[in-house]
């Protein structure tokens, strides 16, 4: 992801605010992954977890808010002034819950994968 502002600090998940400090340089591009392992989610920017471990144990499979990217969750704006080159969705994997070494390749879907753009 390439972001054109810094103003990326806060996650949103089922009405549950995580609030994260990390300086984006504008005009580079970003890793990001967002996990969740038995109710624990992390945070990961090239590679390197960006704050604590985020304690999120309900249950978030039977939302009905849809999935908003590049924008706020209501659709009211503030929106994402950048570029998304993949976007992956993963169930029954955390694929990394440590730092990691980016990926190089582009992803490939797999048994776990539910979206991959």
């Amino acid at each position: 992801m390439e972001l054109a502002n810094q103003s990326a600090q806060q996650l949103i998940i089922n009405q549950n605010f995580y609030n994260y400090s990390y300086n984006f340089t504008p005009g580079q591009w970003y890793h990001l992954a967002l996990l969740r392992d038995d109710g624990k989610v992390r945070f990961f920017v090239n590679g390197a977890q960006v704050g604590a471990d985020w304690y999120l144990p309900v249950d978030i499979t039977g939302s009905t808010e849809g999935l908003k990217l590049g924008t706020h969750k209501d659709g009211s704006g503030g929106y994402f002034k950048g570029k998304m080159d993949e976007f992956r969705i993963s169930k029954g994997i955390a694929r990394w819950t440590s730092n990691f070494t980016v990926p190089t390749q582009a992803y490939e879907a797999d048994s776990y994968t539910k979206l991959l753009l």
